[in-house]
């Protein structure tokens, strides 16, 4: 019982009763004293100095008067502001070009993947909060690989690698730094990410480096399957129970909860704790922090009414937030807020009209204009990300990456394009060029057809293809025509990569 602080043993009714609730109180003391690093000024200045973030806070402030005129709205309270979109580019940049994800070793000799075991880590390691180390070893080549798993987020500024405890331990530590109310989350079922406060909409935002998405909580219930139980946030001046934000069942969550411990008692616990950590606060901040706590819990009362409002990010969430925010995040476009991009052809004097797409700097090229971002100019897309491999300095569109991946899944990615011909625009001849790479038994299928996929043209990747209007087997209906793409196939748990679209070194500044 040493781990029970004072405040909680002078009341009876907050102490354990079992095992199961002493782990618990243990588990939340472990996690107070991580997120208690964030606060260290000294820590945040060195975080400031390797974030692009006042690159990253120029481009959201340019978004953001992008967004206020393509919803023609000069109001200043749109639901959203440019906090809310240096979030999003935040993450994005924290996923692709900062953090990167260690599963196992691979034998730099061998090119073979080393079998791993537990050892205890060093003095050094120990300093830096490594409370395991794996050790990977070649048995081929007897080659030896340490990978401690640092839980001081200072040390992760400069390792930069690990799985999602690292991640949301590190992304946190810079949410922190740049001046959001931020608060690690982790969920019992082994799972940790980050959640922020959006002042502009009076909420806390679920941001998973990891998966490079925002606000789509219900994703892990939905998309990943998981019967969560507990999901607690932990900040420095507040622990909260948010599971009921990421679980839209919550008499099944229930259930399961009270195999472990007794609801009132967490509740109770959580709120002493929470009082605690913030008597150092003024009368006000306690208040304002109260008034944020309560309108968290009706939020949290709305969640199971919400079953019907599954986005796609979720189900592979929720459409909640302001018409700008949901237009930030790419959930609608700029083009037709409810609707999906389409290439307008409209100017018969463009001859040829040319419409690339760079990997490397993820931008389209369409009659002299930039767009960034691959997701921009996407018809439709199911389970497709941009994958950047760092250590081979190569990109690519593929699957979404998982840990679990396996071919008896049948995980297919699909994504498309669609061109649609202004009634003056008249053409004859298209040419269509598409890059790919394939390994193991993946595969990549390609595909132009108008409207329906009832009749269809295959086009053969990396190959220059000379589609005549005059010799297509389909009608253009409506002027319409979608150029699609399904990847599938792939070998072992890497698999989901066994079929990569747009295949680019990141120093090929060139399509």
């Amino acid at each position: 019982m040493s781990i029970i602080p004072t405040f909680l043993r002078s009341d009876t009714n907050l102490m354990p009763v079992n095992d199961s609730e002493q782990q618990f109180f243990a588990k939340i003391k472990s996690y107070l004293n991580l997120v208690k690093f964030y606060e260290d000024v000294r820590v945040q200045e060195l975080v400031r100095d390797v974030v692009p973030w006042k690159q990253l806070t120029i481009n959201a402030i340019n978004k953001m008067i992008q967004l206020k005129q393509s919803i023609n709205c000069d109001d200043k309270d749109i639901g959203t502001d440019s906090k809310d979109l240096l979030l999003i580019d935040l993450i994005h940049w924290f996923k692709n070009e900062f953090f990167e994800w260690f599963d196992s070793a691979v034998c730099d000799k061998c090119n073979k993947t080393m079998t791993s075991s537990s050892i205890t880590p060093n003095t050094e390691e120990l300093f830096w909060n490594a409370m395991t180390v794996e050790l990977y070893n070649c048995s081929d080549c007897g080659q030896t690989y340490r990978f401690p798993r640092y839980n001081n987020p200072e040390k992760l500024l400069i390792t930069r690698k690990g799985r999602c405890g690292e991640w949301a331990n590190c992304f946190t530590l810079i949410c922190r730094a740049l001046n959001y109310e931020a608060r690690l989350v982790v969920d019992w079922t082994d799972h940790v990410w980050t959640e922020v406060y959006s002042n502009a909409q009076k909420r806390w935002l679920h941001c998973d480096p990891c998966e490079d998405i925002c606000d789509s909580p219900l994703v892990y219930e939905c998309g990943w399957k998981k019967t969560l139980t507990f999901c607690i946030a932990f900040a420095y001046n507040e622990v909260q129970d948010v599971s009921w934000r990421y679980s839209n069942d919550h008499s099944a969550i229930r259930l399961r909860r009270a195999l472990s411990c007794r609801e009132e008692w967490l509740s109770n616990v959580l709120n002493k704790v929470t009082n605690n950590l913030q008597l150092g606060l003024t009368s006000p901040q306690r208040e304002q922090l109260k008034l944020r706590r309560l309108l968290e819990f009706v939020e949290f009362l709305r969640v199971p009414n919400q079953q019907n409002n599954v986005n796609q990010t979720e189900a592979k969430g929720r459409q909640s937030g302001s018409q700008a925010w949901r237009l930030a995040r790419q959930e609608i476009t700029e083009q037709q807020l409810s609707d999906h991009f389409v290439f307008e052809l409209t100017d018969p004097s463009i001859n040829p009209t040319l419409i690339t797409y760079n990997c490397s700097a993820d931008e389209y090229k369409f009659n002299a204009k930039i767009v960034k971002s691959w997701k921009k100019c996407v018809f439709d897309c199911e389970n497709i990300m941009r994958k950047v491999e760092k250590d081979w300095k190569m990109c690519y569109l593929s699957r979404i990456e998982t840990n679990d991946w396996s071919p008896s899944d049948n995980k297919v990615g699909k994504i498309s394009w669609k061109l649609r011909f202004n009634d003056d625009f008249d053409w004859s001849e298209m040419r269509i060029t598409f890059r790919c790479k394939v390994f193991e038994n993946g595969r990549i299928l390609l595909f132009l057809y108008s409207k329906t996929k009832d009749t269809f043209i295959e086009i053969t990747a990396n190959n220059e293809n000379i589609v005549k209007k005059s010799e297509l087997p389909f009608a253009v209906i409506e002027n319409e025509l979608i150029l699609e793409t399904i990847l599938e196939g792939g070998v072992g748990k890497n698999g989901w990569q066994h079929s990569q679209l747009f295949r680019q070194s990141l120093t090929n500044e060139f399509f």
